[in-house]
């Protein structure tokens, strides 16, 4: 239930700043640039998330390591949409 909570904040501020500036001929590519990324994020982090947690067995590490994730996870999303944003400047 936390992921969920983390997810509604990051990812409409994160949806929302891959197409604030762009133009008309460039909202289309922002948007999809956008989206790629939320769409290759969740599978990606998920596997990862699982496949460490199942060779793991301490609950501490393993909510530090799903930090960690979530953290890359995170700078996944938000690095491209910094990028863009500081190429259209």
């Amino acid at each position: 239930m936390p992921f969920r909570a983390l997810f509604s904040i990051v990812l409409a501020p994160a949806t929302a700043d891959g197409i604030y500036g762009a133009s008309a001929d460039e909202s289309g590519a922002g948007s999809s640039i956008t989206n790629a990324m939320h769409q290759l994020g969740g599978p990606i982090g998920l596997s990862i998330i699982l496949s460490l947690s199942l060779s793991l067995k301490m609950q501490v590490g393993m909510m530090a390591l799903y930090s960690m994730i979530s953290t890359l996870i995170l700078i996944v999303v938000i690095l491209p949409v910094t990028i863009l944003k500081a190429k259209k400047a």
